[in-house]
């Protein structure tokens, strides 16, 4: 099928010998409007970039993807993963944002992996998390500064042609940054030098961190507004709950291969031992790790070796390829949970090798499978807690972090509660979406939508439930739900929360991490859909760090 219309960058010839005969009628020139840049994710603001980020590659001799990320060909350093090493750069994403009446350049530090595959993605994660983990802002500010530095002049405006050396097409883009002036609510405004001044193009508010509460030996509430922080210093917010209820300790069960068991093993015995922050006192938000049972005054039983509670994973057959590999898998990790599953209700840890790396999925022309999320999927049908470990979390260096990580996980899927926000309205119910995209599936059965319901400030009445969206709107790679799509969403929220209450809320807060759109709204605000509501339906959105509400 021809298009009507194609949108290109580039000298006249430049675009005849890349379409060749391709182009039927005469090649116009054409302004670029308002309404052309107003999307970060459209065409014209996709092309400009790319032309834009290789202008400044071929100018400044730095490596590029062509599209968004820019690095350094010298090298920064080289890491080692497991038993792989990997030549790390420094680099920077590139985005553009139209603001107000201008077009900002938005840079943002990153690295670039030479070696990077889909086969070592969770190595390279790994050293990502290691190296920028720490990168807060005063790191985070001296990388920014040395890329506006690599590619900027001093004091002037810099010029990138596209194609280099023609002049057709100019980037001018200012040496200025463009800074945001901040304010803390009923605090008196910081006086600014004139120089900054006339460098503040946005302003804004800063929103005091949400305490959380927790609870003490004393039976009363305590709050802090660190999670880690709050539980090292007090408890768990259901503590005198779960002293009253005699609930017992938590039981941890096994599922893992001969060969890692001994491995694994020692790592559990690490988590009843005290754990420093590997960057002392350095640390913001990581405090000692003093043993679950300290933590979170609730005793847990770790399986040993040749335990009931231990279940020694078969191996699999080395001929097998990745498709019936992946199978044979899945059934014995399942067989191993209903195993375990029928001496009680423990939770049970999944622990699969580097070395069945290949086993862990297939995708192919008529099936995508994956072991996690088929494990994930049988269990939650059985109201089985499940925690899957890889042998790079058994390896990582900081202890403290990935006990305080693991053992939250732990607590949460035994039922218990570590805490809970403050101030909320107890007659709020909050509602949280994610999509899953099937590429194999047929449309209108490709897309399902995850809801899940906490019917109350404190977490309680949660419920999950999965749908299909029948007319997905697809912009940007992300779906979104067209105005009926919405609606019965509506329904469904509303119809779960009176099946549980026998009433309906008087407001709902939904969070999903893509923008609102119109239909969407139109959809959710639907007034013969909440008409029976005794306060105005309020949606929430928190979109990519950014609050705002819409109200119907």
């Amino acid at each position: 099928m021809p298009f009507k219309k194609v949108l290109a960058f580039g000298i006249l010839d430049g675009i005849h010998n890349a379409f060749n005969d391709l182009i039927d009628g005469e090649i116009q020139r054409v302004p670029i409007t308002e309404q052309d840049i107003r999307y970060e994710d459209g065409a014209i603001v996709s092309l400009l970039r790319q032309a834009l980020v290789r202008s400044i590659a071929d100018k400044r001799g730095l490596g590029t993807d062509g599209s968004r990320v820019l690095w350094k060909k010298e090298k920064y350093t080289t890491e080692r993963e497991g038993k792989d090493f990997f030549d790390v750069h420094h680099a920077a994403r590139f985005s553009l944002r139209h603001i107000g009446e201008q077009m900002f350049v938005a840079i943002d530090p990153t690295l670039y992996f030479p070696a990077e595959s889909k086969e070592n993605e969770e190595a390279i994660l790994n050293i990502r998390l290691r190296i920028l983990g720490y990168q807060h802002n005063d790191k985070f500010n001296a990388a920014l500064n040395d890329w506006r530095a690599v590619i900027l002049k001093r004091g002037e405006p810099t010029i990138f042609d596209y194609p280099a050396g023609s002049a057709a097409f100019q980037f001018i883009i200012k040496s200025a940054p463009a800074f945001a002036s901040i304010r803390q609510p009923r605090r008196n405004a910081v006086k600014l030098a004139n120089s900054f001044g006339r460098l503040i193009h946005h302003r804004g508010i800063e929103i005091p961190e949400q305490p959380l509460r927790f609870a003490d030996k004393a039976q009363s509430v305590v709050k802090d507004t660190l999670p880690i922080r709050g539980l090292a210093n007090n408890g768990p917010f259901d503590l005198n709950l779960s002293s009253q209820a005699d609930e017992g300790p938590i039981n941890i069960a096994v599922i893992c291969p001969g060969a890692e068991a001994p491995l694994l093993e020692q790592f559990l015995v690490d988590g009843s031992r005290f754990h420093n922050p590997q960057r002392g006192t350095k640390e913001e938000y990581l405090v000692q790790y003093t043993g679950f049972e300290n933590v979170y005054r609730t005793p847990i039983v770790f399986p040993s070796r040749g335990a009931p509670l231990w279940y020694m994973l078969p191996e699999i057959d080395s001929l097998l390829d990745e498709c019936d590999g992946a199978l044979d898998l899945s059934r014995k990790i399942r067989d191993g949970v209903s195993s375990l599953a029928a001496t009680g209700r423990p939770i049970i840890l999944i622990f699969t090798p580097d070395r069945w790396q290949r086993w862990r999925g297939f995708k192919n022309d008529d099936e995508m499978f994956d072991v996690h999320d088929f494990v994930k999927a049988y269990c939650v049908q059985r109201g089985i807690a499940t925690q899957f470990l890889s042998q790079d979390t058994l390896g990582y260096q900081d202890k403290c972090r990935v006990w305080w990580w693991l053992s939250i996980a732990i607590y949460a899927k035994a039922m218990r509660t570590p805490w809970v926000l403050d101030g909320l309205d107890s007659d709020t119910a909050f509602v949280g979406l994610g999509y899953a995209i099937n590429q194999h599936a047929n449309k209108g059965k490709h897309i399902v939508l995850g809801c899940s319901h906490l019917y109350n400030a404190q977490g309680q009445g949660l419920q999950f439930r999965l749908s299909r969206i029948e007319n997905p709107i697809i912009s940007g790679g992300n779906p979104f739900l067209s105005f009926e799509d919405a609606r019965r969403l509506g329904e469904t929220i509303r119809t779960l929360f009176w099946e549980s209450h026998l009433k309906l809320p008087g407001r709902v807060v939904i969070h999903k991490q893509t923008p609102f759109r119109s239909k969407e709204q139109q959809g959710l605000n639907e007034k013969t859909l909440y008409r029976n509501f005794r306060k105005y339906w309020w949606a929430l959105l928190i979109i990519k760090g950014k609050l705002g509400a819409v109200y119907g």
